[in-house]
C-alpha cells in the first residue's frame, strides 16, 4: 500500500516534499544564506500555492499564480499565527509565536495541503503558454537587464550617490516613453517584469536612504512588532476606555504576527525584516494592478496606468506610504479582491472563497484601509443590485464582511472602533461650526494637490501639473457617464471608482473628515482604482483638440491642410499622454528640482542639504522622519541600562519616533523649560538637541536647548559625541 502511493504522487508533488524537507533542514541546523533563502520562499509562495491548487480557480498565468500565492501565503501565516497565539498556551506553550511551535504547525499544515492535492500535477492549472509561447533569447536577455533597475535604487540609496539615483530615474521614465514609442524594444510580454522593476527601484531608492526606520507611524509600527517578537506571543490590546493610537496598532496582525513570524523563522535582524518583507509584499501592488487594468483596457493603456500609481510619492514611494506597513498589506489584499471582481474568467463560486480571504485579510491588517474597503464593498453591493447581478457580492458575502470587521474591532480590540466612532461624532457635532473653517480640513488636505510650495518657476511647473493630473482623472471618471458604450470597465470597478471619486472630494469639502485618517493616505487608497483614468481623461481632451483641429483644418480648401491632417497619426494622443505623464513623475520624485538647484521635494535626492542646513523649518520636517544613527545607539544604551520603570525626559520627536521604536518605551514625558523633573530620572538628547541646539516641545514647535537651564546641573552617563543621557540629580 505504502508503494502504491508513492506510485500516486506526481513529480511536483514529491519536488515540493523535497524542498519542504530542506527547508525544515536548513532551520533545524540555523544554515546561513540557505535558511533566509528557502525560508522566504516557503513562507512567502508556497502555502498560498498549494491553497490555490486546491482551490482549482482554473487556468492561471504565472503572473496570477505569483501574486494570488503571495496573497494567499500572507494571509495564511497571519490567520495560522492567530490560531496558534490564541490556543497553544491552553496546552502549556508560554511563547507560542517562537521558532519550534511556528515550524511544526506550518509545516504540518503544508504537508496537508499537499497531501490534499496530490492527485493533481500543481502547474496543471498554471497556463504557461502566454508566457513562453513568445520567448526568445532576446526577449530573455531583455528581461535580464531590468534587474539593473532596482540594483541602481538600492546602490544608490544605499551609498547616498545622487548620480546613480538619478539614472536610475531617467531609466524608469525611459521605459515608459518606450513602451509608448517602440513595441519592438519593449514588448508587451515584458511589461510585468518592467513594472516590477521600477516598483523595487522607485521603493529601494526611498527606503534605503536610512538603514533605519524611515517616517513617523512606522516607529509605533515597529514598537508593538518587538514587543510581540520579544515576548514570543500577541498580547490583544483588550478593552480600552480610550483609543491610543498603540492599542489601535496593535490590533493589527500584519505588524504582530507577520513580522514576527517572518523574523523568527528566518532568523534575520527585526530591522531587516521590517523593512524588505513589507517593501517586497508592496511592490506587487503595481503588478496586481497592471493586471486588473489590462483586463479591462488593454495591455498598453495598462502599463501606463500601473505607472501613474507608481510615480505618485504619496500614494507609492514616499515617506508617508512607505511608512505605513500595515497599510502597505491591506492595499495588497484589496487589490487582489478587487481583481477577483473584476475577472470573469473564473467561476462565481471558485472567487467567492479567495474574496473572502483577501477581504478578511483587509480588516486585520489595518482598520482605518479596512473601514473604507468594507464602505466601498457595501456601496457596490448595493449599487450592483440596484442596476444588475452582484456577482461575486451576495448578501452572504457582504454580511460575513461586515460581521467580521465589527467582531474584529469590537471584541479584539475596540480601541480602533471607538476611534472610528469618536471621528464621526466630532464631524457630526461640528459640522455646522466648521463649515467654513480651513483649518477643519487640516493643511495636509492640499498636501497631495500642493505638493511643491516653492515660488520659483520650477514650482509653479510642478503644481500644474499636478492639478492637471487630477484634473485629467476626474475627467476621466465623468467620461463614464458620458460615454457609457466606450468604456470598458467593469460594472463593479466602475462603482469602485466613482465612490473613490467622490471620497477625495468629501475629504476637501467635509471639514474634520481628512485629519481622521489624513488626506494623503485618502489619496493612496483611491488613487489604486482611479489611476487608469488619468489616462482616459488625457486621451479624451487630446481627442477633442484633434477634433477641433481637424475641423479647423477641414473649414479651409487648400490641398495643404487636408495632408496636414491626414498626417497627424492615431497614436499622437497616447504620445501626449505619456509625455505629460513622464513629466509629472520627473517633477514628483525631484528629479527636476535637483538638477535646476531648487528646494527638492525628494527625501534621497535632496538629504545632504537638509542634514547640513541651517534653517530650522527644514530641520524639524527631516528628523520629524529620520533618525540619525548616533540616535538609534544611545536609545539602544536606554533599553539595555535605564530600568524600564524609570522616567526618560525627552523632546517630543524622540518619544514618538526613536524611543519608542528602539528604546522601546511607550509611556514618557516631554522635555521643555516648564517641566518638573523627578530625583533620579533620565534626560534624553538627539542629534537635533545637540547638533542644531534644538528641542522639540510639539508639532512644529522648537525651543532652544540653551533655554533649558537644568541641564547643566545633570550628569552625562552617556554620549557618543552626537546623542547623550544625563541623569538628573
Amino acid at each position: 500500500m505504502r508503494c502504491g502511493f508513492l506510485n500516486s504522487l506526481n513529480a511536483h508533488t514529491l519536488t515540493m516534499f523535497a524542498v519542504l524537507a530542506t527547508t525544515v533542514l536548513s532551520i533545524a541546523f540555523d544554515m546561513p544564506i540557505l535558511r533566509q533563502v528557502l525560508g522566504f520562499i516557503f513562507l512567502t509562495f508556497i502555502p498560498g500555492f498549494l491553497i490555490l491548487r486546491i482551490l482549482k480557480l482554473g487556468k492561471r498565468n504565472v503572473i496570477d499564480t505569483l501574486i494570488f500565492s503571495v496573497g494567499l501565503s500572507i494571509a495564511f501565516l497571519m490567520f495560522a499565527g492567530f490560531v496558534i497565539n490564541e490556543f497553544y498556551p491552553l496546552i502549556g506553550v508560554s511563547k507560542p509565536l517562537s521558532a519550534i511551535p511556528i515550524t511544526a504547525t506550518l509545516v504540518g499544515l503544508v504537508i496537508i495541503f499537499l497531501l490534499a492535492g496530490y492527485k493533481s500535477d500543481l502547474t496543471k492549472g498554471m497556463n504557461v503558454n502566454s508566457l513562453t509561447s513568445n520567448v526568445s533569447k532576446t526577449i530573455i536577455f531583455k528581461s535580464a537587464l531590468f534587474v539593473l533597475l532596482p540594483t541602481l535604487g538600492i546602490i544608490g540609496a544605499v551609498c547616498h550617490n545622487v548620480a546613480i539615483l538619478l539614472l536610475m530615474i531617467v531609466v524608469a521614465a525611459g521605459i515608459c516613453l518606450i513602451a509608448v514609442l517602440s513595441h519592438k524594444l519593449l514588448p508587451t510580454e515584458l511589461y510585468p517584469i518592467a513594472i516590477f522593476a521600477i516598483s523595487l527601484a522607485l521603493i529601494f531608492h526611498e527606503l534605503l536612504v536610512s538603514k533605519y526606520n524611515l517616517g513617523v507611524d512606522i516607529n509605533s509600527e515597529y514598537y508593538v512588532f518587538r514587543i510581540t517578537l520579544n515576548q514570543g506571543h500577541w498580547d490583544k490590546p483588550g478593552t480600552v476606555l480610550a483609543p491610543t493610537p498603540t492599542t489601535n496598532i496593535q490590533s493589527d496582525l500584519s505588524l504582530t504576527i507577520l513580522p514576527t513570524t517572518y523574523t523568527v523563522l528566518l532568523n534575520i535582524d527585526s530591522q531587516l525584516a521590517f523593512k524588505f518583507i513589507f517593501a517586497f509584499i508592496f511592490s506587487l501592488v503595481p503588478l496586481v494592478l497592471y493586471r486588473i487594468f489590462e483586463l479591462q483596457t488593454g495591455k498598453l493603456v495598462a502599463f501606463l496606468s500601473a505607472f501613474v500609481f507608481m510615480s505618485t510619492p504619496y500614494s507609492f514611494y514616499g515617506v508617508e506610504p512607505l511608512g505605513l506597513n500595515r497599510q502597505m498589506l491591506a492595499e495588497l489584499f484589496m487589490v487582489l479582491s478587487v481583481f477577483l471582481l473584476v475577472d470573469k474568467s473564473m467561476g462565481l463560486r471558485k472567487r467567492t472563497v479567495p474574496f473572502m480571504i483577501f477581504s478578511v485579510g483587509v480588516v486585520v491588517s489595518h482598520y482605518s484601509t479596512s473601514y473604507i474597503y468594507v464602505l466601498f464593498i457595501v456601496l457596490t453591493f448595493v449599487l450592483s443590485y440596484r442596476f444588475g447581478n452582484g456577482g461575486v457580492l451576495t448578501k452572504e458575502v457582504v454580511l460575513f464582511l461586515c460581521s467580521v470587521t465589527f467582531s474584529w474591532y469590537i471584541y479584539i480590540s475596540n480601541s480602533a472602533f471607538l476611534g472610528l466612532t469618536n471621528a464621526i461624532g466630532n464631524m457630526t457635532t461640528s459640522f455646522s461650526r466648521d463649515m467654513f473653517s480651513t483649518s477643519a480640513r487640516s493643511n495636509y488636505a492640499f498636501t497631495a494637490l500642493n505638493p511643491n510650495t516653492s515660488t520659483s518657476i520650477v514650482g509653479l511647473i510642478h503644481r500644474l501639473l499636478v492639478y492637471c493630473q487630477n484634473g485629467l482623472i476626474l475627467i476621466g471618471v465623468l467620461m463614464q457617464f458620458i460615454r457609457k458604450k466606450e468604456t470598458r470597465f467593469a460594472r463593479e470597478y466602475r462603482y469602485i471608482s466613482v465612490l473613490s471619486m467622490l471620497l477625495l472630494v468629501l475629504g476637501l469639502v467635509v471639514p474634520n473628515l481628512a485629519p481622521t485618517l489624513r488626506f494623503e493616505r485618502f489619496y493612496s487608497i483611491t488613487l489604486l482604482f482611479l489611476a487608469p483614468f488619468f489616462i482616459v481623461g488625457g486621451l479624451a481632451i487630446s481627442e477633442f483638440i484633434k477634433s477641433l483641429s481637424s475641423r479647423l483644418l477641414s473649414s479651409f480648401r487648400m490641398p495643404i491642410f487636408g495632408e496636414l491632417r491626414s498626417a497627424i497619426p492615431r497614436s499622437l494622443s497616447l504620445q501626449l499622454v505619456t509625455l505629460l505623464l513622464v513629466a509629472t513623475f520627473l517633477f514628483q520624485v525631484g528629479f527636476v528640482s535637483h538638477v535646476t538647484g531648487t528646494a527638492s521635494v525628494s527625501l534621497p535626492l535632496d538629504l545632504n542639504r537638509r542634514i547640513t542646513s541651517n534653517d530650522l523649518k527644514v530641520l524639524l520636517v527631516l528628523y520629524e522622519v529620520y533618525i540619525p544613527e548616533q540616535d538609534v545607539f544611545s536609545a539602544r544604551w536606554c533599553l539595555q541600562r535605564v530600568d524600564p520603570e524609570s522616567a526618560v525626559y525627552a523632546d517630543y520627536y524622540a518619544m514618538k519616533g526613536v524611543l519608542k521604536a528602539y528604546a522601546l518605551r511607550n509611556i514618557w514625558s516631554v522635555l521643555s523649560n516648564y517641566t518638573a523633573m523627578e530625583r533620579g530620572a533620565f534626560i534624553y538628547l538627539t542629534y537635533c538637541n545637540i547638533r542644531h541646539n534644538t528641542i522639540v516641545t510639539g508639532e512644529g514647535i522648537g525651543l532652544n536647548t540653551s533655554d533649558i537651564s537644568l541641564l547643566n546641573e545633570c550628569n552625562t552617563i552617556y554620549s557618543n559625541g552626537a546623542s547623550e543621557i544625563l541623569s538628573v540629580p
